[in-house]
C-alpha cells in the first residue's frame, strides 16, 4: 500500500507457490511423492529409495525437460556415485537459474493420446477458478480434469496448478506455480484470460474466503 496499490500476490504467497517445498504439503494427497535437499546437503539415497524406485530431478522450481537429461533416474539400478554425478550434471545445466536445492520426485506414467500427455493448467485467483486449459497440445476431445479435483484446491493468492491424467485413468497434480510467471497455454487466448482476470479483480468476491495452512 506504500504507493497506493495493493499487491495481487504478497511476497509470502509468491514464495509459497513458486517453490515445491512451499506448496507440496498443500497438494500432497494428490501428487507423487517428493523429497528435497538444500544445495549443500548430501542426498540421502537410502532414504529416497524407501520412497520411490524411479525419480525425476528438478530444483525447487524447474526441471530440465526437453533436453538430453534423463526423464528419470532408476534408483535401484544405479549406484550412489552414478546418481550423484547426474545431480551435478543437472546443477550445471541449470547454471545461474538453479534455485534452492534438489527435488527428487516419484516418476509416474502419464496417459498419452496421439503421443501427447493429457495435461491441463488451471489458473486460480483468491479462491476462484479463472480458467483451465489443455497444456500439452493434446487432442481437443481428451478427458478433462474432474470438477471435484479442481474445486479442492481453491486457496488465497494468484497461482496455477498443472493436472495430468495417469495411465490408470486417475488424476495427479504435476506442480504448482505463481500465476504471475506461469505461461499461458497455447489453447488460451491472452485477451480472454486478461479479461477474466480484470473482471475477477474488480469483483468484491475476489477477497479470500479460505485460509492457507
Amino acid at each position: 500500500m506504500k504507493h497506493g496499490c495493493r499487491l495481487i500476490t504478497p511476497p509470502e504467497i509468491y514464495t509459497r507457490f513458486h517453490t515445491l517445498p512451499g506448496y507440496y504439503h498443500l497438494i500432497q494427497s494428490d501428487t507423487p511423492k517428493a523429497v528435497w535437499f538444500d544445495r549443500n546437503v548430501p542426498i540421502d539415497w537410502t532414504q529416497v529409495r524407501t520412497l520411490m524406485s524411479k525419480c525425476l530431478v528438478k530444483d525447487f522450481v524447474k526441471s530440465v525437460k526437453n533436453t538430453n537429461f534423463p526423464a528419470y533416474l532408476d534408483l535401484h539400478s544405479s549406484s550412489n556415485d552414478e546418481l550423484n554425478k547426474w545431480i551435478q550434471i543437472f546443477i550445471q545445466m541449470r547454471d545461474d537459474l538453479f534455485t534452492g536445492g534438489i527435488v527428487l520426485k516419484e516418476y509416474v506414467n502419464l496417459k498419452k493420446y496421439d503421443g501427447k500427455t493429457n495435461e491441463w493448467r488451471a489458473f486460480y485467483l483468491s479462491g476462484h477458478l479463472l480458467c483451465v486449459c489443455r497444456n500439452s497440445s493434446q487432442p481437443a476431445d481428451t478427458p478433462q480434469v474432474p470438477q471435484e479435483l479442481l474445486a479442492k484446491y481453491a486457496f488465497p493468492g494468484f497461482y496455477t496448478i498443472d493436472f495430468a491424467e495417469l495411465e490408470s485413468g486417475s488424476w495427479t497434480i504435476i506442480e504448482c506455480g505463481d500465476g504471475q510467471v506461469s505461461g499461458l497455454p497455447d489453447t488460451l487466448a491472452a485477451d480472454e484470460f486478461y479479461s477474466k482476470l480484470k473482471q475477477q479483480l474488480s469483483s468484491n468476491s475476489t477477497q479470500p474466503k479460505c485460509r492457507l495452512h
